[in-house]
């Protein structure tokens, strides 16, 4: 487990005595039995991308900072760039048998490369994205924020410190 990531990751060591104080300690890998996360996922995909590291250094980087489990959020500058990195993330992660094939583009050029080289089966109608909470139609470029929730329980408003503190966490 990495040195920064140990932190997330303590537990209390009390000793037999009863009289002994008891220890924070610190994993140093990841326990046996501990839930499947998007961490662990994370974890498993950077250790089989940093295999190729030496070929495809640029690919590998942007998988390690643009995939969060099933998003893989990159740019680029030019479009042959953005179609080498797509075609190599796409490469890549099956050599380790993962399966990227849901993506959605904000570049039609981008999009027709992806559907013409087999990396999917159907294009799909647009699809709204959740993006950091806002919803994000890549077809119109248009963020936007689901409310309904929110008023949903503004109808059942308890008007009290509390459940001010509460809404507001």
């Amino acid at each position: 487990m990495a040195l920064e990531d140990r932190k997330f990751l303590k537990f209390l060591w009390i000793g037999g005595d009863a009289n002994e104080d008891y220890r924070v300690l610190q994993m140093t890998v990841l326990a046996f039995g501990c839930q499947n996360s998007p961490f662990i996922l994370s974890v498993v995909i950077q250790l089989h991308v940093t295999k190729f590291e030496a070929e495809k250094s640029e690919s590998v980087s942007m998988l390690n900072f643009g995939l969060y489990v099933h998003d893989l959020y990159f740019g680029a500058e030019i479009m042959r760039e953005a179609i080498e990195l797509l075609s190599d993330a796409v490469t890549l992660l099956e050599r380790g048998d993962f399966n990227l094939r849901n993506l959605s583009f904000h570049n039609s050029e981008l999009k027709a490369f992806w559907f013409e080289n087999r990396f999917t089966e159907s294009e799909k109608e647009s699809v709204e994205l959740n993006v950091l909470g806002l919803n994000l139609n890549p077809e119109r470029n248009i963020l936007s924020l689901e409310v309904k929730g929110l008023a949903d329980s503004l109808k059942t408003l308890d008007n009290s410190k509390r459940y001010v503190l509460e809404t507001a966490v």
